[in-house]
């Protein structure tokens, strides 16, 4: 159902899933869920990149469950916004600053938003909890007693509300980032008090390992160096979409630079270039 809670409501949304294995995968092993982050991560579409890293190995012990959670791309209703990324794309070569480029960002939203109303979505329908269900839901639909539960970044969100309301389906669950239930204890306004610890860690890290302080000696003032240069002026470069392999001219501020180095924490390969980014 659309809205879990009104049961008269007869709209019913369908969401992707895809339950993966190999030859070899136990038939009676326990099955591993997926919840994604975001909200409105993709877990299938871009699957390929990280199968082999993260998922075969456990695929080979127990079948592992990926769906879209409700609202996400190929879901009955996708509340993507194509124009945002339309935006984005436009924009990568414009020289204005970040909080101009942020102001359009939050316009073309609300021409998003104002579609995706006039086309029926209801907004009231996607939340933390209507996901849960939808959980449970779909663990019943395939048959499984239990199952255990893996959330990375807002997936952990999603976990906590799935122990909350449905804890007889869990397992067991490995929350990977957690985000807190509770805002009043951080959530996202504590973002940048925790990307900068976890710059602190890295530069100390490179400081206290001979063949990186000696290729990157002052890391952190190098860093700083490269940030404020940025903010005073950008540099123009060329980039590569890396699956389509489109090529893009950018320009790239400090806040840009930030961000990037902000996305690389989140990988052990993006975290090890941070240095020679710098």
């Amino acid at each position: 159902p659309q809205q879990w809670d009104d049961a008269e409501d007869p709209d019913t949304i369908t969401l992707p899933v895809a339950v993966v294995s190999t030859p070899d995968t136990p038939a009676d092993a326990t099955p591993v869920v997926y919840l994604e982050g975001g909200p409105g991560g993709d877990a299938l579409s871009l699957l390929w990149l990280v199968w082999g890293d993260q998922w075969e190995g456990i695929a080979a012990d127990r079948p592992v469950v990926f769906f879209i959670q409700r609202g996400g791309a190929g879901t009955t209703v996708e509340l993507e916004c194509e124009e945002l990324t339309e935006y984005d794309l436009d924009t990568l070569d414009d020289p204005v600053g970040t909080d101009e480029l942020t102001g359009g960002s939050l316009d073309v939203l609300a021409d998003c938003a104002n579609r995706l109303a006039e086309e029926g979505a209801d907004f009231s329908a996607y939340h933390t909890v209507a996901s849960a269900h939808d959980v449970d839901a779909l663990r019943q639909a395939l048959g499984f007693d239990q199952w255990s539960v893996v959330g990375v970044s807002y997936g952990t969100r999603l976990g906590q509300e799935v122990l909350r309301l449905h804890p007889g389906g869990v397992a067991r669950m490995v929350l990977d980032s957690v985000m807190p239930t509770d805002l009043d204890q951080g959530s996202l306004r504590r973002v940048p008090e925790t990307a900068r610890r976890s710059l602190d860690l890295v530069f100390a890290a490179c400081a206290a390992d001979a063949a990186c302080s000696g290729a990157y000696p002052d890391l952190e003032a190098r860093f700083a160096a490269v940030l404020a240069e940025l903010d005073s002026e950008a540099v123009e470069t060329e980039i590569l979409h890396p699956l389509s392999g489109e090529s893009y001219t950018v320009n790239i501020n400090g806040d840009d630079f930030l961000g990037l180095v902000f996305q690389s924490l989140y990988f052990r390969s993006g975290l090890a270039a941070i240095p020679e980014m710098v």
